[in-house]
């Protein structure tokens, strides 16, 4: 287990950026603000922010970090 750093809380500021390994299904679906927020960064597909993530199933992350 590797703590995540993150700074705003609220999708906003990119400290937690991780890569989803395994189990994008069993996150929520990308909001407006997180969305904004990758695209910003030059994030793939396969990245979220761990602060706006609750997972309802088994999900492996590799933390990317900004």
């Amino acid at each position: 287990d590797t703590p995540i750093l993150f700074g705003c809380r609220s999708g906003s500021c990119g400290t937690c950026l991780v890569k989803v390994v395994e189990g994008m299904d069993n996150l929520p679906p990308v909001n407006s603000d997180e969305r904004d927020t990758l695209k910003s960064m030059g994030a793939g597909p396969d990245c979220r922010l761990a602060c706006q993530l609750t997972m309802k199933g088994n999900v492996t992350l590799e933390y990317i970090g900004k």
